[in-house]
């Protein structure tokens, strides 16, 4: 009998100690920066654009651009090849990357811009040829830094490089 008492006052004193427990998490709102586009659309394409408050609004804010190039002879191990780009908006983004030297072998190839996005790393670049990227997103970096590694001391090679978008 005893222990039936005690068990109903200890579950009685539970369900009490269980009502005045309050959850303490943190609730934070989140509101989005973005704004929204509306686009009327044909066959021929996009006919307009406006914004969520209705104004018409330039088709640019749809549209992103990169373009870069520059060349070198590259005689040190490692090295790079900075291009600096004219760019604008987020978007696709590809390179080319020609080679040719007096050298036959591979290189190791690191591509990065001054926004810290990385876009390869370690990829092998032949010392006498061209490799093709594409399907890179860019965020309107100023310039993007080809860091090669792998050239033996003595030999140069002499790089072509195009960033395109």
């Amino acid at each position: 009998m005893k222990k039936r008492i005690l068990g109903t006052i200890m579950s009685a004193i539970l369900l009490v100690m269980s009502f005045g427990t309050t959850a303490l998490a943190a609730e934070t709102i989140i509101t989005p920066d973005a704004t929204l586009y509306t686009l009327e659309c044909t066959s021929e394409g996009v006919v307009s654009i406006t914004d969520e408050d209705g104004k018409a609004v330039s088709d640019s804010v749809l549209r992103s651009s990169i373009s870069g190039y520059e060349q070198e002879t590259m005689t040190t191990d490692p090295t790079g090849v900075i291009v600096y780009v004219q760019s604008s908006g987020i978007g696709g983004m590809g390179a080319t990357v020609e080679t040719s030297s007096s050298w036959n072998g591979y290189m190791s190839l690191d591509v990065f811009d001054d926004n810290g996005k990385i876009y390869c790393e370690g990829v092998a670049v032949s010392s006498n040829g061209s490799k093709y990227f594409n399907n890179w997103l860019h965020y309107s970096p100023s310039w993007v830094w080809f860091s090669f590694r792998g050239i033996p001391s003595g030999q140069s090679v002499f790089v072509k490089i195009w960033v395109y978008g």
